[in-house]
């Protein structure tokens, strides 16, 4: 199934495709300015989105992004990696990125994320919770705060933290 927003939308909230999973296709209007955590959580068969042209957002390799707006904009943070994601994520693919949502990569079946030519600054709740076959990430040495939760139920084996004063939340890697 399919679905197809109307132009004058103009933001979809958190979760609001949560568990449709026969849910191949979504298609987002250019109007669209705000985009919630998640929106497509349990969408486990979705392999086509699509912003219409709209310069706010885009989508690769089944990562959506927020971009800084123009037309070919600069990818600027991680909106949600789509679940059926199950390779690596190149420091290629994150160059430039400055800010991941929560629950960026939550749920994903990544493998490796590799951070290290992103400006982020804070690694956010449950950035990377949940992630089964999670094995390394590599963070930038922009990184300042890791939060609770951040890698919460994940099987990671390796992290690199690079910057010499990241703080850790007592509960980043969960309780």
């Amino acid at each position: 199934s399919s679905v197809n927003l109307a132009d004058s939308t103009t933001q979809i909230g958190s979760y609001v495709f949560d568990g449709c999973e026969k849910l191949s296709a979504a298609t987002l209007p250019m109007t669209l300015e705000n985009i919630g955590m998640r929106p497509f959580k349990g969408c486990t068969n979705l392999s086509n989105v699509g912003f219409s042209g709209n310069p706010r957002f885009t989508v690769a390799d089944d990562i959506i992004y927020e971009t800084d707006g123009t037309p070919g904009g600069a990818k600027v943070a991680v909106v949600e990696c789509l679940e059926r994601r199950t390779r690596s994520v190149t420091k290629t693919e994150l160059a430039g990125i400055r800010r991941l949502y929560r629950e960026a990569f939550m749920g994903t079946g990544v493998l490796n994320v590799d951070l290290s030519s992103s400006y982020i600054e804070s690694v956010p709740e449950f950035a990377f919770a949940y992630t089964p076959e999670l094995s390394s990430v590599t963070l930038p040495s922009t990184v300042t705060d890791v939060r609770a939760n951040a890698f919460k139920n994940s099987n990671i084996v390796e992290l690199t933290v690079p910057g010499a004063n990241t703080q850790f939340d007592d509960l980043a890697m969960g309780d």
